[in-house]
């Protein structure tokens, strides 16, 4: 397969528009259980914060488990790896967002260096979080993802070339 159509395959898989709509759905979800959890319940900001991100890992683990990369992994190990995706995916991209836009714009405002990271810190978490589970957490575990030319040419005639 050519280098460049497997890039576009990489980059436009038909889980990518489904990742991104459980994204927005799970932002949704979150923001209702947390300030429900404030207002409605009185929880305080700490306890809503976390019942709601809780709670919103649990949706994302699932609706991508099932409906984004229709996996049928080991349940337990996908957990534990996607766990383990979300906590390094934001260190390293809030890290890297965060060190970067401070270099990059250090004459500005701190105020405005942080946000602009904090947006640039989105969009590296939900790159990394997208590959990460794409190609770990939930990957197909019966097929290669880098097939080689000799992959390919297995089960054909031996006179195709």
């Amino acid at each position: 397969m050519p280098f460049m159509k497997r890039i576009k395959e990489l980059l436009f898989d038909p889980s990518l528009p489904r990742f991104l709509l459980v994204g927005m759905a799970n932002t949704l979800v979150g923001m209702a259980l947390m300030f429900g959890s404030y207002n409605l319940l009185s929880l305080g900001y700490w306890w809503s914060v976390s019942v709601a991100y809780i709670l919103s890992m649990i949706l994302s683990f699932t609706l991508n488990k099932i409906w984004t990369f229709r996996s049928r992994n080991s349940t337990a190990k996908a957990a534990l790896l996607f766990i383990l995706l979300n906590i390094f995916a934001a260190i390293v991209s809030f890290c890297v967002a965060e060190r970067f836009v401070s270099m990059a714009l250090n004459c500005w405002e701190q105020k405005i260096r942080d946000h602009i990271a904090m947006i640039a810190g989105m969009v590296l978490f939900t790159a990394t979080n997208y590959f990460g589970q794409r190609f770990l957490v939930f990957r197909k575990e019966d097929i290669c993802t880098w097939p080689s030319p000799i992959d390919s040419r297995i089960g054909r005639d031996p006179g195709d070339t």
